[in-house]
């Protein structure tokens, strides 16, 4: 699929990717009776490795980073907020439609609202044109990675 997600932002890489397809207009059934289970390289099975204050506080920094990409993709895009946020809920949407303000305030539970702030001013900003950049490019590189079976056969190896 000639899809993506951004690697640097930890967890939720899987709202991430619906986010995006959503963005592509992609359409997708979800079955309730499977699971997903995903099993990063070089970890133990899950995040249970991960105390549970520091999984808090990568959400609350995904949930900023979610909402200021959505920001983003909506300038370039004829989609309306409330569409997009309708097809999240229940999760993440009611998260994502909240201001920024409210993201940093319910999140200070768990880190300070300066650090946050920072993260959204600086950091966000970062991932975001990384993602951009990757937006921009995505699809030749999926054509390319079509067109190229020594490349495609590469790339399968190493995933």
């Amino acid at each position: 699929m000639q899809q993506k997600f951004i690697v640097t932002i930890p967890r939720g890489e899987d709202i991430d990717y619906l986010i995006n397809a959503q963005f592509k207009q992609l359409s997708f059934a979800m079955r309730n009776d499977w699971n997903i289970l995903h099993k990063p390289p070089g970890k133990s099975l899950g995040s249970s490795h991960i105390p549970t204050k520091e999984k808090q506080i990568r959400d609350v920094k995904r949930f900023l980073y979610e909402k200021a990409k959505i920001d983003k993709l909506l300038q370039l895009s004829t989609r309306k907020p409330t569409e997009l946020y309708t097809l999240l809920q229940p999760y993440p949407g009611s998260y994502l439609a909240a201001s920024f303000d409210k993201l940093i305030a319910d999140g200070s539970a768990y880190v300070a609202e300066s650090e946050l702030q920072t993260f959204l001013d600086k950091e966000v900003a970062q991932h975001l044109q990384t993602f951009m950049k990757m937006l921009n490019s995505w699809s030749q590189f999926s054509k390319r990675i079509s067109n190229e079976k020594k490349l495609r056969e590469s790339l399968m190896r190493i995933v």
